[in-house]
């Protein structure tokens, strides 16, 4: 049987009918989403205005600054550079190649050398409101019918979260949540060619398509609906294709098939054991120290808010843990242990951002009275980090 035909949380099958699920009303829902994403874009325009232009940056940048220069500041810097000017073979821009393509392509594409951040800054804003808008249908089949409230809307929680601001800026994670999104609800919809494209391009956009496949893993291994058939499942080989082909190109370019694994080593990061960074952080907070080569304090409010984003996902996975599917249980698993197992951790937070079933969790988690302050707090704390990381002060 294929996955999409896998057996739902209340044992019946989760594929259902268009008048069985509101597929014929979700316009009220599309149109109150689309307008939560318009004041969303305009938050982080507005911001990026005040930032650039009345808070000095905290690195010796040019001051004033326009809002897409707010907006492209750290990784977004060398998304720049390779949109503008492609990648280099000199010592110091090859270790620019650890930013895969696809993106700063697409930017170059729709903008041109000279605007090519303007333009990734709005691909990167549409991508978003196309991930929100499929995590809306997703919910919407789910819901069978029954009335979708604004905080039980995974695309509202997707805008809302505190580091979503990542998908609005000079960043390749929405993009690649797109992306992801695609691979996965494609391959539910038995669509191969989709599922198999959108994931390619996946691998061309951020290492961690790596634990796309993981989507397969239910059906691989039969959970009581039979074992899926090897030819359905191969479509979420492309992200590995995808990968493979950058990393091919990085190691033929240079002449060592290790070559971006040297360039990350000359970054600071590697694998180290999972969850080990997380300790670090939590001891940093608690004024405790745990000896070893990275153990390096960091500042108390970035490995505070490493600590809560970390565990704000396992605590959603330990209450919702059965209201997402297999598949999505599976991605999610691998995902974060490899997230968690990454050295240094500073990165933690927007990572987590990338992982759709985490909106899934927060839509259908029992939260209670607890999700309007709990939006409120969110989207406070996204403004301060937003501000934070355009001053040059926060990176992620």
């Amino acid at each position: 049987m294929h996955p999409s035909q896998a057996a739902g949380r209340d044992g019946r099958p989760s594929k259902a009918q268009p008048e069985e699920t509101g597929e014929r009303r979700p316009t009220p829902y599309v149109a109150r989403l689309a307008l939560c994403w318009v004041v969303w874009v305009l938050g982080i325009w507005v911001v990026a205005f005040l930032v650039g232009r009345f808070v000095p940056p905290e690195r010796s940048r040019p001051f004033p600054r326009s809002p897409v220069e707010t907006l492209a500041t750290w990784d977004g810097v060398h998304y720049a550079h390779i949109a503008a000017h492609g990648y280099s073979d000199d010592k110091v821009d090859r270790l620019r190649r650890a930013f895969f393509p696809l993106y700063p392509f697409l930017a170059r594409l729709a903008g041109g050398k000279a605007h090519a951040p303007f333009a990734g800054i709005l691909l990167s804003q549409l991508c978003a409101l196309g991930a929100a808008l499929l995590l809306q249908r997703e919910e919407l089949r789910s819901r069978r019918g029954a009335p979708l409230r604004m905080t039980s809307d995974p695309g509202f929680w997707l805008l809302a979260t505190p580091c979503s601001f990542f998908l609005g800026v000079f960043y390749a994670e929405s993009l690649f949540l797109l992306l992801s999104l695609l691979t996965a609800f494609a391959w539910r919809e038995r669509n191969g060619v989709l599922a198999a494209s959108s994931g390619f391009l996946a691998g061309l956009t951020r290492p961690t398509a790596i634990t796309l496949p993981a989507l397969a893993l239910p059906s691989l291994l039969g959970r009581g609906t039979g074992k899926t058939p090897l030819r359905a499942v191969v479509p979420l080989a492309a992200p590995l294709a995808g990968l493979g082909l950058y990393l091919l190109y990085t190691g033929v370019t240079f002449r060592d098939p290790l070559a971006y694994s040297s360039i990350m080593k000359v970054w600071g990061h590697h694998l180290t054991v999972p969850f080990l960074p997380l300790a670090r952080d939590v001891a940093e907070v608690l004024g405790l120290r745990i000896p070893g080569p990275m153990a390096a304090p960091a500042p108390l409010e970035e490995a505070l808010l490493r600590v809560l984003s970390t565990l704000g996902v396992v605590a959603l996975v330990v209450l919702a843990w059965r209201k997402i599917d297999a598949a999505d249980r599976a991605y999610l698993l691998l995902s974060l242990l490899l997230i968690v197992s990454r050295e240094p951790a500073t990165a933690v937070p927007r990572h987590e951002v990338a992982l759709y079933p985490v909106f899934l969790l927060l839509a259908r988690a029992d939260l209670g009275r607890a999700r309007p302050p709990l939006a409120i707090a969110f989207v406070a704390c996204q403004v301060l980090l937003l501000v934070r990381h355009a001053s040059w002060l926060w990176v992620a």
